[in-house]
């Protein structure tokens, strides 16, 4: 009211003049200017004169008692609010707490205000059954399996480098300790995206527990009537689990429906079972071994023929590249042949050295090695010029093994090769990939894994579990690997 009366009288004053004033000198001005209106007004006479004095008292009060700070926001901010005290005063009556309330060293998630298209190439996990999330053993009295226990994500993280001589390993309480297998455990796999790995067995169960190492809790049990399982491998997303077995169809499992479906392969030529078969990296395609060389291409999606390759001799084993584009079978010509997806033809084939019957092959990741097994039970490592040359040099032949090798697996970081033999007990070495030597105190003498039949890494390669003719998928922990 004051400032629209001196603007009135074409007086030259701003709005940050009248903010600039110190709060208890607005006051006491503003209350002489009250009480002296209040004294003309009872003479019920205000003369132009004594108006326009009262105007100019105003204007010069407040010209000569602005502040000329040189920032203006603060005090415009005192005045509003006033000083700090007054304001948690204020405050204190709506929220009576806040005198009391200590300071929260909260760390607040900082959210987009808002989403551009390219945001939502982001990758989408559909929710799972609640047990088929993993959540960390709160009773081991390892410290450090607490903090592998923690670890389910960046799985493919760098290490420092392997000791060659000797391997940190410890014995865990068995994965399926909880329900053994009553027969042959034939797969044993674990879930990339959650502490959990499957055992499948010949007494047509699949099993799936909860990765710890100390109690390796049992999570669910699913029968299948008459179906013996040979195979069994998660889908790439996790939600399903494909098994075969010695009949001409696949049994799918999903995950998060639990519900069970019968796919039939009974279309296919020179197919007699699904007792062998794998499934690309990328998750698009599977490859079915079946008679005479015939390896049949299927969409995982559909679970429909994309194509049939066809090798000189009878394949025995097939695994995939890395990147999921190439595909690799071994057989008894002792060749090893090299299919390019894209194109569904042979691009390159070449000689195992020492070989005239080969029984496995496998990939690292990059695809920086190869490996191929024999009959005779020597291992071949291969570095990547294998894909090229015809009759390759291989980096070291291993020759521990005394039976048929019948397991190949690397591990994530491509420094440890497992090898095993299903025709011997306790048939199974470990090798430190970069120097192709044997670790040596694995396995123990003093221990007995019985007859190893399937294996596989964790996807940090934290575990080592090995499924035996037992129905026991044993567990091991490496330490040198610090995440599941």
């Amino acid at each position: 009211m004051l400032l629209s009366l001196l603007c009135e009288k074409n007086y030259s004053i701003d709005k940050l003049s009248i903010l600039n004033l110190r709060r208890s000198d607005l006051f006491n001005f503003t209350l002489k200017m009250l009480r002296r209106a209040s004294k003309i007004q009872k003479l019920s006479v205000c003369t132009d004169s004594e108006e326009s004095q009262l105007v100019s008292e105003s204007a010069n009060f407040i010209q000569n008692n602005a502040f000329n700070r040189k920032d203006p926001d603060l005090e415009l901010e005192k005045v509003v609010f006033g000083t700090e005290e007054e304001a948690l005063s204020e405050l204190s009556h709506f929220i009576p707490a806040i005198k009391h309330k200590k300071p929260s060293h909260r760390v607040v998630e900082r959210v987009a205000k808002w989403q551009d298209d390219n945001d939502l190439a982001v990758t989408k996990l559909q929710t799972q059954p609640h047990w088929a999330i993993s959540k960390p053993s709160e009773n081991s009295d390892d410290e450090s399996d607490n903090d592998l226990a923690r670890t389910t994500g960046d799985y493919l993280v760098s290490s420092f480098d392997l000791p060659s001589d000797k391997l940190d390993v410890k014995k865990c309480t068995d994965a399926n300790k909880e329900q053994p297998s009553r027969g042959k455990i034939k797969s044993v796999e674990f879930l990339e995206r959650a502490q959990l790995m499957l055992t499948a067995s010949m007494d047509s169960k699949l099993c799936f527990f909860q990765v710890d190492g100390k109690f390796n809790p049992k999570i669910e049990s699913i029968g299948f009537e008459s179906f013996p399982i040979f195979k069994a491998h998660f889908t790439k997303d996790g939600e399903q689990v494909i098994l075969g077995s010695w009949h001409k169809s696949f049994k799918i499992f999903d995950i998060n429906s639990m519900k069970i479906s019968h796919v039939c392969m009974k279309g296919l030529e020179h197919a007699p079972n699904t007792k062998n078969f794998v499934i690309s990296p990328d998750g698009r395609h599977m490859c079915l071994v079946g008679q005479y060389g015939y390896l049949h291409l299927l969409s995982v999606k559909t679970r429909e023929l994309v194509h049939t390759f066809h090798m000189n001799g009878p394949a025995e084993a097939v695994c995939f590249s890395s990147n999921g584009e190439t595909m690799l079978s071994h057989g008894d010509d002792g060749e090893v042949f090299i299919w390019d997806i894209k194109s569904r033809t042979c691009r390159h084939k070449f000689i195992d050295e020492g070989c005239t019957k080969g029984t496995g092959v496998c990939v690292s990741s990059g695809d920086l090695y190869v490996a191929t097994g024999s009959y005779s039970g020597v291992v071949n490592i291969y570095d990547e010029s294998c894909f090229e040359v015809r009759s390759p040099k291989p980096l070291k032949a291993i020759m521990n093994l005394t039976s048929s090798c019948t397991s190949l697996t690397f591990n994530s970081t491509a420094e440890i090769l497992a090898i095993s033999s299903n025709f011997a007990d306790s048939a199974l070495k470990l090798v430190h990939v970069p120097t192709q030597t044997v670790f040596s105190n694995f396995p123990k003498k003093t221990s007995s894994l019985h007859i190893p039949i399937s294996l596989d890494f964790s996807p940090n390669s934290g575990y080592l579990t090995i499924g035996n003719n037992k129905g026991k998928a044993l567990l091991y922990r490496i330490r040198h690997y610090s995440s599941y």
